[in-house]
């Protein structure tokens, strides 16, 4: 009767290994196309997100227009640019894709029509916008350009 005991527990416990085994293999195997192809493990952001240098405030891009919002309640303070109201010298709209302040916040370089090239690497045409004069102006006429910076000071912008 002992033995029979021995053998109905050794055989549950062989029947519930059994059945938990392909349950723990059933997770897929991890594959270098998945991290670099797929970009299955790649980490999520919040695009257009970028923080003020008050840190008070965060900045969203959204319907084509910058606009601040307070950290603390997430509400709507005001919006610093709008791009639908903005042309450029030869009439053209403005389709902000991406923007960068100078230290003091009084110019904005605006990235539009961005154009990828090679992974992470992109070409577009910029513009510097004076936040004072409200005015738009073009940092090269040429071809689209890469890696557009504004100096520290904002006098300058520095281009690939």
């Amino acid at each position: 009767m002992k033995t029979t005991f021995h053998y109905e527990r050794l055989f549950t416990l062989l029947l519930c290994f059994l059945l938990i085994f392909p349950l723990l293999r059933a997770q897929k195997e991890i594959m270098l196309e998945d991290i670099w192809a797929k970009n299955t493990f790649q980490s999520k952001s919040v695009p257009g997100f970028n923080f003020t240098a008050d840190g008070k405030h965060y900045l969203r891009l959204e319907n084509n227009a910058i606009r601040r919002y307070d950290i603390a309640t997430g509400t709507l303070q005001d919006t610093l640019l709008n791009a639908e109201t903005l042309q450029t010298a030869d009439g053209k709209r403005i389709k902000i894709s991406g923007y960068t302040f100078s230290e003091d916040q009084s110019l904005v370089l605006l990235e539009t029509d961005p154009e990828s090239i090679y992974r992470y690497s992109k070409v577009a045409n910029y513009y510097v916008y004076n936040r004072a004069g409200k005015s738009v102006s073009t940092v090269h006429d040429a071809a689209k350009q890469m890696y557009a910076h504004l100096s520290p000071d904002g006098a300058k912008s520095h281009l690939l």
